[in-house]
């Protein structure tokens, strides 16, 4: 069975191009087990153009929250690109149906079949994360 990556629907739409993410916190909390990552999109990007015409801002931060982690990694971008060949990602932000780790993890009594597999790629790196839910907001700077 092939992963399927599908795109996470956001506020703006689908987030897609290398440099649309810019990744500029990272935070496990280990007693909650949530992931926080925050940073800005990138307008610039000619993938992001739908957002930058919408919107009267130099720059869009977001602030993403998974809930509930189980696992999470996090490789160089171009070394995740040679291990994940197979992956037909087509944004930034996917969700991984029929993961292959999500599946070893239900197998070995893990995590449960309601815990879901996240990639999301930014511009120098990737973070893949089991979790049971995510929440993400985003706000515009003057």
């Amino acid at each position: 069975m092939n992963e399927i990556c599908q795109p996470v629907e956001t506020k703006f739409g689908i987030i897609n191009g290398r440099d649309s993410l810019i990744l500029d916190y990272f935070d496990f909390d280990c007693d909650e087990n949530t992931l926080m990552l925050s940073g800005s999109l990138s307008l610039t990007n000619r993938f992001m153009e739908h957002i930058s015409a919408q919107l009267d801002a130099e720059q869009i931060l977001y602030a993403v929250t998974f809930r509930g982690v189980m696992a999470f990694s996090v490789l160089e971008l171009d070394s995740w690109s040679k291990l994940n060949r197979d992956r037909d990602s087509q944004s930034c932000f996917d969700e991984i149906t029929n993961s292959v780790w999500q599946m070893q993890m239900i197998s070995n009594g893990k995590i449960t079949a309601q815990h879901r597999h996240f990639t999301f790629s930014t511009y120098d790196d990737v973070i893949d994360v089991i979790c049971h839910d995510f929440k993400m907001n985003f706000r515009k700077t003057l």
